[in-house]
């Protein structure tokens, strides 16, 4: 997955770990938006990822991972951020 200068500007100004990033995108709902994919953990996607990397390890991420990604058309991220509002059911 290609980061833009910008997003990883913008995930070190947030403390957003690239890692987190690649997990919302991987696991998270996808929302169309201004010509851009928006990335976010739904309820599924929190299920599906606690399934996979274990009790243990989702624990320990958990409260990282209230987090959006916006990635354009063309796969690259182009800025993360922490989500105050729900904005996927």
């Amino acid at each position: 997955m290609k980061i833009t200068d910008h997003a990883i500007t913008r995930m070190k100004q947030r403390t957003i770990e690239p890692m987190l990033v690649e997990l919302v995108c991987r696991y998270g709902h996808e929302e169309r938006r201004h010509k851009a994919s928006v990335y976010a953990l739904d309820k599924k996607g929190r299920k599906r990822l606690r399934k996979e990397c274990g009790k243990h390890c989702y624990k320990s991420l958990e409260n990282k991972l209230n987090i959006g990604v916006v990635v354009s058309d063309d796969g690259a991220v182009i800025t993360a951020y922490h989500r105050t509002k729900r904005s996927f059911h």
